[in-house]
């Protein structure tokens, strides 16, 4: 975990791609830290990227950054005629997705090849917030005497990182995070460092007494996708690490009521797509088991999504103007959960 702060023969790195890495990295692992938003460290890496291009005199990854760029504006301008919805150029939003995009074309490389040391950077991260997390829950549990340790543990409800978390302010935050390390890691061969070795085990550990759907879908799913391309490519080598791994999340996800109830009612909710609010209501009240809230904030989605994909043939809606779109789309909503007709709204940008 050192090695980021230490220069070995192995794994050099400037001081210069140091910054990168971490500034870079931050974007991701650091999505809330109160009055300080350290996410804007990333704005002297796109000066370095811009220096690095001016120097270096590589007009084709300027060439090709500019096209990328007119693009996207042009798509959002047709996509807000098409769409008949209210035009929405969200300048601070399309300004850090330049940023991001030209620090991903200069240094898409260095990012790629140095996966292992930004995986150290979130090992880090996390025992930060674990450390956070030990001092933090015993305070709230004493001002919160509904709160109980065992109802953040083994539970797809609430968890460790929602109630307590200081960077990761999810459980589901965390799960996209770790989901892809934790694969990334099983892909590697298995180190000789015990140090490191003893690390990942921790994070394997945390993340499983205190999982998140999106945790336990994403190990599942994701596995299998890596499976069926290890058996096309023929290498058989990790096949089985990753068999385990699904079955280990599909089991939780069997064992726990709570994630089998949201992932059987979203899989239900998406065969019966055109099931009206009628027929979900005559349902709950026949079988008295009401929709969960995430299945209809999904299924919510999906509806408005799919019936503005037909309605202007697959043209999309534009950089960050899904929210106008859902304002559109609104009244066809089927959900029986009031909160399911505003939630994500804003989060498809």
């Amino acid at each position: 975990m050192l090695d980021f702060f230490e220069n070995t023969k192995k794994n050099y790195l400037s001081l210069k791609e140091k910054f990168i890495l971490f500034t870079f990295s931050s974007l991701f692992f650091i999505w809330n830290t109160g009055n300080i938003d350290l996410k804007l460290l990333i704005i002297p890496t796109f000066f370095i990227a811009a220096y690095e291009i001016y120097i270096n005199k590589k007009n084709y990854i300027l060439s090709k950054y500019i096209i990328f760029l007119l693009l996207v504006i042009l798509h959002t301008f047709f996509a807000s005629i098409f769409n008949d919805i209210e035009s929405k150029f969200n300048f601070r939003l399309f300004s850090a997705f330049s940023i991001i995009l030209l620090i991903s074309f200069v240094y898409g490389d260095l990012i790629i090849k140095k996966l292992n040391i930004i995986y150290k950077l979130f090992i880090l991260i996390f025992f930060i917030d674990l450390i956070i997390i030990a001092f933090k829950l015993p305070i709230l549990i004493i001002k919160d005497h509904n709160l109980y340790i065992k109802n953040l543990l083994l539970s797809c409800d609430n968890g460790l990182f929602s109630e307590a978390g200081f960077f990761f302010i999810e459980n589901s935050h965390f799960a996209m995070i770790t989901v892809p390390f934790i694969l990334f890691k099983l892909s590697e061969k298995f180190s000789n460092n015990y140090f490191s070795n003893l690390l990942f085990i921790v994070l394997i550990i945390v993340s499983l007494i205190s999982y998140s759907t999106t945790l336990l879908l994403g190990i599942f799913l994701s596995s299998l996708l890596i499976v069926v391309k290890l058996l096309i490519i023929k290498n058989y080598n990790k096949i089985l690490v990753f068999v385990f791994a699904a079955i280990v999340s599909i089991s939780f996800i069997v064992l726990d009521k709570t994630c089998n109830k949201k992932v059987f009612q979203t899989f239900y909710s998406l065969n019966n797509f055109q099931e009206t609010k009628l027929d979900l209501k005559k349902k709950e009240v026949e079988s008295s088991l009401r929709v969960n809230l995430s299945t209809q904030v999904f299924k919510s989605n999906m509806e408005v999504v799919m019936t503005s994909l037909f309605e202007n043939n697959f043209f999309g809606v534009g950089l960050n103007n899904y929210e106008n779109l859902h304002k559109k789309y609104k009244n066809i909503i089927t959900a029986t959960y009031i909160e399911a007709t505003n939630l994500n709204s804003k989060d498809a940008k």
